[in-house]
């Protein structure tokens, strides 16, 4: 009579934990890469600003290309392309799954982002003067690997299953 009592508490207690912990594991993954994407799109949209000065002025600064170079971390694929779609700015080469992004956020104006199992990529437009909506003169591509987020997520489901 007490093992059954016992086990029936053991089983009432597993199944809150679960009903309770699921959601919340759930919940903290999607917020995790939510902000991974999220940043990926800032950096991307800040070495937009950075590369406004370049392709808006015609002008290549070894400084300038020096800064775009150290804001994209050393493991990020980075493209910037002007007008015509030419690489202006390189680091890596980024999948070809980028050529779709850069067309889409050509037709809608806006920058787009794509999250796979294994990287993300975003890419921004250069506006002219720095203002959206202006006169687009270049695209960033960033693409970054998502090997530091899948080891979170993991670590997460890790620690809740203990």
């Amino acid at each position: 009579m007490t093992r059954r009592i016992v086990l029936a508490l053991l089983a009432l207690t597993a199944a809150v934990l679960v009903a309770a912990v699921l959601p919340l594991a759930f919940n903290a993954a999607a917020h995790e890469r939510d902000a991974f994407v999220n940043d990926a799109a800032a950096t991307a949209r800040s070495l937009a600003v950075l590369e406004e000065e370049r392709l808006g002025d015609h002008t290549a600064s070894p400084a300038l290309s020096a800064a775009l170079l150290s804001a994209a971390r050393e493991h990020d694929e980075l493209l910037v392309l002007d007008k015509q779609g030419n690489v202006v700015v390189s680091q890596g080469v980024p999948r070809d799954a980028w050529k779709q992004l850069v067309s889409e956020a050509e037709e809608r104006g806006d920058p787009t982002t794509e999250l796979t199992k294994d990287r993300v990529i975003a890419v921004q437009t250069v506006w002219d003067d720095g203002k959206d909506g202006g006169t687009p003169i270049g695209t960033v591509v960033l693409e970054r690997p998502t090997g530091a987020l899948n080891q979170n997520i993991d670590d997460l489901w890790l620690y809740l299953a203990l």
